[in-house]
């Protein structure tokens, strides 16, 4: 080979050598993207499995700002109160209004509790439930960890009245006698994770908030102001805020609860704003605001303070709050301190009179203001305890059907709060009407009376029977049952010393089991003891009938029988001749009776 064939050779064996190079260091980096990409694949799967398994990520059953609200509420210290309650929140054209109350440690009685929230879903009452240990030494104990099960056990064992359980961990925690004598926002965001994670692992419907903090509470050795109270409890717990489900607002109307409803910021009832604007900071500027203490003190007391507002006045401010300041579209609810105390030291906030069944004008201002209908979602939820209708019925009849079923869910079941029972699925000439449905508390049953009229024809149907709310099925069972030829009764029957009955004049009635007579047969004819009934119309087979056979001067004979579906055979006991009187039973009137007609009363005794 020539030198230039060579040199040629050696060029050419280069180029292919750096293409090689080339493409395998381009192999190698596509073998990085695709391991960068594995890698990115897998920590983005990581992190979206950890946020789903958070706990902080499980949230309330629903937005309550999503259905139609009534922000109206108000802070009870007594059930007994909660009929005034109703009357306030729920008044000019407003339902379903607020009403916070408190349950302590002490104070955990199920029954108690359960009853409380019953009367409250009666009066379309929503209940926001505060968290409270115990008072020692003039300081509410601070909560522990281990009794933390125990209140999940408590609050979950109760039957709530909407879906959303709305739970508020506690009181004011930048007051050290709130919290066992010390401030402490690190172990209170911690328990309030706690609480929160426990709740949701029983529950994803508890709604949780936070404790309302004094927003006008300085730097002292008994208090904390609530910006620093907020970031130390966050850089400690940084997710904090994952945990909740709202934002509790102590917006009350400082300096000395006596403020202007038309002032801004901090320590005003705008104090919700002020503290929305701190959560936009953390990423929480969205919760929805229950505003659960606010409120103006009156000069009308036990004792007259003559610096405090007139009633008339805090009436007013009232009024133009709920018009405009707590008019905001991220307020769920407004609970102004108080109701009724009857001492100190918050009997100049109690709307109720001391010693007194009437109310400061506040009460009748905010009664008179214009309110929402709201619609909380509830849990419908029920069972059938019969079965459906009977699996046999006799064509052509009339039947009033009884259908048993149990409320197992938060609402009352009611034909007037748009429940009804339906059977679809029957031909047009297989009448089913039925009357509207009574009333059932949760865990209570009711029996709903179905009317059926059968068709003429002997065969088998398919039906649905549902149990309906607002026209949305609740509840539905499948079934069938069939039609059959009328059945027959066939009767025996022996008369005094053992003879067997003939003749007529003898009647039969047949009750159900609610003991109403279902039929009346007269004039019955016996022919050597036996005498047969046919067309049985109107009755059910396999049910169970009493059935009476009367003769007059004779003690009525009863028997209780199950009809068969063709043909039901009944021995009555001996007809005894000792009702001379003609009354149906053996009385002194039988004794007057026989005297008075003794031939024909012996020769009944002696059967002739």
């Amino acid at each position: 080979m020539s030198r230039e064939a060579l040199a040629k050779w050696d060029s050419l064996r280069e180029r292919k050598l750096n293409l090689r190079c080339k493409f395998f260091r381009v192999l190698v980096g596509l073998q990085y993207v695709k391991v960068r990409l594995i890698k990115i694949a897998i920590a983005f799967l990581v992190l979206t499995i950890f946020l789903i398994r958070l706990p902080g990520q499980v949230v309330a059953l629903y937005d309550p700002l999503s259905t139609p609200n009534n922000r109206f509420g108000i802070h009870i210290v007594d059930e007994n109160d909660l009929n005034d309650a109703a009357r306030l929140v729920n008044s000019s054209g407003g339902d379903w209004g607020y009403v916070k109350l408190v349950i302590r440690e002490d104070d955990r009685k199920r029954e108690k509790w359960q009853a409380v929230f019953d009367r409250m879903r009666d009066l379309h009452l929503i209940p926001i439930v505060r968290l409270a240990t115990r008072v020692e030494r003039g300081l509410w104990v601070k909560p522990r960890v281990e009794d933390i099960g125990s209140w999940v056990d408590f609050l979950n064992s109760i039957n709530w009245v909407v879906e959303n359980r709305y739970i508020v961990i506690f009181n004011e925690p930048n007051h050290a006698k709130e919290w066992g004598g010390e401030i402490n926002p690190e172990e209170y965001g911690w328990f309030l994770k706690e609480f929160s994670r426990r709740l949701k692992e029983k529950s994803a419907a508890f709604f949780i908030l936070p404790a309302g903090l004094d927003a006008s509470a300085p730097n002292t050795n008994e208090t904390l102001d609530e910006l620093q109270f907020i970031r130390r409890m966050v850089a400690k717990e940084p997710d904090v805020f994952q945990f909740i489900d709202g934002w509790s607002s102590h917006s009350y109307p400082n300096p000395n609860y006596s403020g202007s409803p038309d002032a801004f910021g901090r320590g005003t009832v705008r104090t919700f704003l002020w503290e929305k604007n701190v959560l936009s900071l953390y990423g929480a500027g969205h919760l929805p605001i229950f505003i659960l203490e606010t409120g103006w003190q009156h000069n009308d007391g036990k004792t007259k303070t003559q610096n405090l507002l007139n009633p008339q006045q805090v009436a007013e401010y009232y009024e133009r709050s709920f018009t405009d300041a707590w008019n905001d579209n991220n307020v769920v609810a407004v609970v102004p301190f108080l109701l009724n105390y009857q001492d100190s030291p918050f009997d100049h906030f109690s709307w109720k009179k001391i010693s007194s069944n009437e109310f400061y004008p506040m009460f009748d201002r905010v009664q008179l203001m214009s309110k929402t209908t709201a619609l909380p979602r509830q849990r419908h939820s029920a069972r059938f305890i019969t079965e459906g209708l009977p699996q046999k019925l006799v064509r052509n009849s009339n039947y009033d059907i009884y259908v048993e079923l149990e409320n197992t869910g938060q609402s009352i079941i009611s034909g007037e709060s748009g429940w009804q029972l339906e059977i679809s699925g029957l031909p047009a000439d297989f009448r089913v009407t039925n009357e509207p449905l009574g009333r059932a508390a949760p865990f209570q049953r009711l029996r709903a009376v179905l009317h059926v009229t059968t068709p003429s024809l002997v065969r088998s149907f398919d039906y649905t029977m549902k149990l309906k709310k607002d026209e949305i099925t609740i509840l539905a069972q499948d079934n069938s049952l069939g039609t059959i030829p009328p059945p027959s009764l066939l009767i025996k029957a022996k008369r005094w010393f053992q003879k067997e009955v003939t003749g007529d004049k003898y009647s039969l009635l047949i009750y159900d089991s609610r003991d109403r007579v279902l039929h009346e047969f007269k004039n019955l004819e016996f022919s050597r003891g036996y005498t047969e009934v046919r067309d049985l119309y109107n009755v059910i087979p396999q049910l169970t009938y009493r059935l009476v056979l009367i003769k007059q001067y004779y003690l009525p004979r009863q028997v209780m029988t199950t009809f068969l579906e063709d043909r039901t055979t009944v021995t009555f006991a001996q007809l005894l001749p000792f009702d001379p009187s003609g009354d149906g039973s053996l009385n002194l009137n039988d004794v007057k009776s026989f005297f008075r007609h003794p031939i024909r009363s012996v020769g009944l005794l002696l059967g002739l």
